[in-house]
C-alpha cells in the first residue's frame, strides 16, 4: 500500500529538495516522504512561494525552480502521483461514513492523475470494466450511461469533474468516457471503445446518453454521426448505387422522424441545427446527402435532373420522385 509518512518538521531546504526530486522524476510519495512534506503543504507552498524558494536556493537549484516557475507543464508534472496512491485516496473517500475525506491538493492539477482516478473509480465499482473483452465492457458502459450524472454522484466524482473539465463538457458522459477509454487502451492494448471500424463500439454522440452541446458545433462530428448512424442501421444506405440508396430512404420516409430518433439522433437533431431546422428529418438527409456525394462522387440525391431523386415537401418532409 502506498502512503506518506510525514511526521517530522520540515524546513524550506526540505521543500526545495522535494521539488528537485520531483523534477528529477523521483516518485511523488517517495520524494515527499524523504523530506517530511505533507501533500497539501507541498502543493500550497510550491504554487505560492516559489519566488521565495528561488531567492534562498543555491544557483543550480534556483535555475531548476525558475524553469518550473516559467513552465506550466513542469509545474503540473510535480503533482503526478502513482496509481496506487490515488487509489488509496479514492478508497478513503468512498469508504467515508461520517468524516469527510478529500483528494489531496494538487491531485486534479495533473491530467494523468485525473485519468487514473476515472479508471480507478469506474473499475472499483464495476470490475467487469477491466476486462479485455470489449463487448463486455461496452455492454456494461451502456448500462450505466442512461443516467450518468447520477452515477458520477454515486461514485463521489461529480464535484471533482465539474472543476476539471472544459467549458461545455462539465459532467458530460463523453468527456469522462473518453478518459476511461484512453486508460483502457493503455492497459489492455485493445482498440478504442469508440472505434467505429470494430464490430462492437460506443458512439461519441451517445448510445444511452446525449453528447454535450459543444460536440455538435463541429460539422465533422455532425456528418460522422448522421452517416454512421443511418448506414449502421440501414446498410443499403452505404451503397454506391443511387437507386438502392433512394429505395432505402423511401422505406423509412413514412415515419422518418421517429426512425431518426430511435437510432440515437434526437440529441443531434435538437442541438446541431439552427432555429427552423431543429428536429428536421430533411436537415438530417441534407447532411447525409453531402457525405454520400463525397464518398461516391455521385450526383446529389436531390438532383432533379436525375431519373429518380428526393423531393422536398414543405420543410420537414420528403417524397421520392420517379
Amino acid at each position: 500500500m502506498t502512503k506518506l509518512r510525514t511526521s517530522r518538521k520540515y524546513t524550506d531546504c526540505d521543500l526545495i529538495g522535494a521539488i528537485i526530486d520531483r523534477y528529477s522524476n523521483i516518485p511523488y510519495n517517495i520524494a515527499l516522504d524523504r523530506h517530511g512534506i505533507k501533500p497539501n503543504t507541498f502543493y500550497r507552498r510550491t504554487t505560492k512561494d516559489l519566488n521565495t524558494l528561488i531567492e534562498i536556493s543555491e544557483q543550480k537549484d534556483a535555475e531548476i525552480l525558475t524553469r518550473i516557475k516559467n513552465d506550466k507543464n513542469l509545474m503540473r508534472k510535480l503533482f503526478k502521483m502513482d496509481e496506487e496512491y490515488i487509489k488509496q485516496q479514492y478508497l478513503k473517500i468512498i469508504g467515508t461514513q461520517g468524516q469527510k475525506h478529500r483528494l489531496v491538493e494538487g491531485t486534479l492539477k495533473n491530467q494523468e492523475n485525473i485519468d487514473a482516478l476515472v479508471y480507478i473509480a469506474l473499475t472499483t465499482d464495476n470490475p467487469i470494466l477491466k476486462s479485455r473483452n470489449r463487448e463486455k465492457v461496452i455492454s456494461e458502459i451502456k448500462k450505466i450511461t442512461s443516467n450518468f450524472q447520477e452515477y458520477l454522484r454515486s461514485l463521489k466524482l461529480s464535484g471533482m469533474f465539474n472543476c476539471t473539465q472544459k467549458k461545455g463538457e462539465k459532467g458530460s458522459p463523453l468527456a469522462v468516457l473518453k478518459i476511461f477509454d484512453k486508460v483502457y487502451q493503455e492497459k489492455t492494448l485493445e482498440a478504442s471503445l469508440f472505434d467505429l471500424t470494430q464490430k462492437g463500439h460506443l458512439h461519441e454522440w451517445g448510445d444511452t446518453f446525449n453528447a454535450p452541446n459543444n460536440y455538435w458545433k463541429n460539422p465533422s462530428n455532425v456528418e460522422k454521426a448522421i452517416y454512421h448512424s443511418l448506414t449502421e442501421e440501414n446498410p443499403e444506405l452505404a451503397s454506391s448505387d443511387r437507386k438502392e440508396v433512394i429505395d432505402a430512404i423511401k422505406k423509412m420516409s413514412g415515419r422518418l422522424q421517429d426512425h431518426l430518433h430511435s437510432i440515437g439522433l434526437y440529441g443531434l437533431m435538437i442541438s446541431a441545427f439552427k432555429k427552423g431546422e431543429q428536429d428536421s428529418p430533411l436537415a438530417v438527409l441534407k447532411i447525409f446527402n453531402k457525405v454520400y456525394q463525397e464518398k461516391t462522387q455521385e450526383a446529389s440525391l436531390f438532383d432533379k435532373t436525375q431519373k429518380i431523386y428526393l423531393k422536398t415537401v414543405k420543410k420537414n418532409r420528403i417524397e421520392i420522385s420517379e
